[in-house]
């Protein structure tokens, strides 16, 4: 996916800040506008399912070592 490893390094940083921006906002709705909050929360799981399938894992595949610790397993695979 992303062989150069600075560059790997820079999408790992922007997916999760954009990850958590969209956390914040379901915190946002679930909070300020509770009516519509489940749809919203909902909809942002599957962005993040999305997220991960589609980018993280296989990002995280090629550079195990930016994973987060939580997404190694107990032999520190991804």
């Amino acid at each position: 996916m992303i062989e150069d490893i600075e560059i790997a390094k820079e999408v790992n940083r922007q997916i999760r800040e954009a990850t958590r921006i969209l956390d914040e906002s379901a915190a946002l709705v679930r909070s300020r506008a509770p009516d519509g909050a489940r749809e919203y929360v909902v909809a942002v799981g599957r962005v993040f399912e999305a997220i991960s399938a589609e980018l993280l894992d296989p990002l995280y595949r090629e550079h195990p070592q930016l994973a987060p610790a939580e997404w190694k397993t107990e032999d520190g695979k991804v």
